[in-house]
């Protein structure tokens, strides 16, 4: 009986845990069928910055395409001035700075992208959104979750740009699962099953070009 009780008590544990860590990844949407795996953690704001009547926002989210992981990377710009087109290309980088020092790179392999221009009626400001995924090694998946990010650095085409990522105060504590520099810590373990396999460099060239 105490083992039938201990066994029961261990079950609903494990369903509480299970439930909460769902609820904390917050997937976008999954998709399982024979041919393909896809999972996506919902977009979290890194970044936003005003300046010159120019808005500008950056989002991540994480991707697991059969087990392989991408960092998914968006960038919007809201003008009502025209503003240069940003682009990406085979020498595109997002580097990220962690609290401990160390630097972890993730690639974009796909053809050239630029960002896609489109308009607000309602404001009469010009839109330009640029979206890819860029490649996370393996190896690295776990040094994102030993340390938070400080600094990520994106290099464009034609320019790179360097922001500071939030960190964390003493009145924001309980919440630093929300903050951009916990990003990785949080959401990695929503994408990983027990292993990542090798990444397929030529199945993320597809996977970018069907991004828009």
């Amino acid at each position: 009986m105490k083992i039938f009780l201990s066994l029961l008590l261990f079950g609903g544990i494990f369903i509480i845990n299970l439930s909460a860590q769902e609820k904390k990844c917050n997937i976008d949407y999954e998709i399982k069928n024979d041919s393909i795996c896809f999972v996506k953690t919902k977009n979290q704001l890194i970044y936003k910055k005003e300046l010159n009547n120019i808005s500008s926002s950056i989002f991540f989210s994480l991707i697991s395409k059969d087990e392989k992981p991408f960092l998914h990377f968006q960038f919007f710009q809201k003008s009502q001035n025209i503003l240069p087109t940003s682009c990406i290309n085979h020498k595109s980088i997002i580097a990220l700075k962690l609290q401990n020092g160390r630097i972890i790179n993730t690639y974009y392999i796909g053809d050239e992208k630029c960002s896609k221009q489109t308009a607000d009626s309602e404001t009469q400001s010009n839109i330009y959104i640029l979206a890819a995924n860029f490649i996370i090694q393996k190896e690295d998946l776990s040094y994102l979750q030993e340390s938070p990010v400080t600094i990520v650095q994106i290099r464009f085409a034609n320019t790179t740009e360097q922001i500071t990522v939030q960190k964390e105060s003493d009145s924001e504590a309980a919440n630093k699962e929300t903050l951009p520099a916990y990003f990785f810590i949080n959401h990695i373990p929503c994408i990983m099953n027990n292993h990542i396999s090798e990444i397929d460099y030529k199945n993320e060239i597809e996977l970018n070009q069907k991004e828009p």
